[in-house]
C-alpha cells in the first residue's frame, strides 16, 4: 500500500495556501482509488497552532485514511554547498511518504543539499523546487520531480517560468531559490549560484 504525505506551512497561527494542499491531496486520492478521506480544513480543525511563528504540519495518509500527523517547530536548512547528483530517481510524481532513496543520495553526497539530474536535465533538490535568476528573471527546470504548490503558485502569478535547464546552463545564472510550502517565495532568500558544485556525482 503507497503511503503519501503533506507538508504545510502554518503561520502566525493561520494557515497560507490551505487549499492548493487539498487539490493535491484530492488528486493524489482520486489517482489512486482512495475514498474516505477527511478534507485537510476539517483534519486541521482544532489544531493548536498558537505560536508566533512559523510550523511544520506534516501529515500522513493512505488507503486507510490519515495515518498520523503532527505539528512541528520548523528549522530552515542551512545551505553552504549543493552537489549535483545524476541518477536514474523513481517516480515521484506524488508526495510518496517513502523518502528514503533521497536521503541515502543526500547523505551520500557529502553536500548540505543535492541537485538531481535526471536524463541529463536538472530537476530538484532533496527538499524543494529550484528557480534560476538571470538577467531576464527567474526559471524553473520544466522537468521537475514534484510539481509542488509553491511552484505551481508561482508559475500561475506570473512570478516564475518553466525553462528546460542542464546543468551547462547554470553558468548563465547568478543565483537561485528554494521554493516549497515552508519556503515560501516571500522569504525573499536568494543563494549565489556559486553554492552548486559543478562537478557531478554519479548513482
Amino acid at each position: 500500500m503507497s503511503r503519501f504525505i503533506e507538508t504545510i506551512r502554518a503561520e502566525n497561527g493561520l494557515i497560507p495556501q490551505l487549499h492548493l494542499h487539498q487539490e493535491r491531496v484530492s488528486r493524489t486520492q482520486r489517482d489512486h482509488g482512495m475514498t474516505g478521506v477527511p478534507e485537510l480544513r476539517i483534519l486541521l480543525k482544532n489544531a493548536d497552532l498558537n505560536y508566533p511563528g512559523r510550523l511544520r504540519i506534516r501529515i500522513e495518509y493512505g488507503n486507510d485514511g490519515w495515518l498520523n500527523w503532527g505539528v512541528y517547530p520548523y528549522f530552515r536548512q542551512t545551505i553552504g554547498k549543493m552537489r549535483m547528483a545524476n541518477t536514474n530517481p523513481p517516480d515521484y510524481r506524488y508526495k510518496y511518504a517513502d523518502r528514503e532513496w533521497l536521503n541515502v543520495l543526500k547523505s551520500q553526497s557529502g553536500a548540505d543539499e543535492i541537485l538531481i539530474i535526471r536524463d541529463g536535465l536538472i530537476t530538484d533538490t532533496s527538499i524543494a523546487n529550484i528557480v534560476f535568476r538571470d538577467r531576464r528573471g527567474w526559471w524553473t527546470p520544466d522537468t521537475p520531480l514534484l510539481n509542488g504548490t509553491e511552484r505551481g503558485r508561482l508559475l500561475a502569478m506570473g512570478v516564475i517560468h518553466e525553462a528546460r535547464i542542464m546543468p551547462s546552463d547554470l553558468s548563465s545564472f547568478s543565483g537561485f531559490r528554494l521554493i516549497n510550502a515552508m519556503l515560501p517565495w516571500e522569504d525573499d532568500l536568494t543563494h549565489d549560484i556559486s553554492v552548486i558544485d559543478p562537478k557531478e556525482i554519479c548513482f
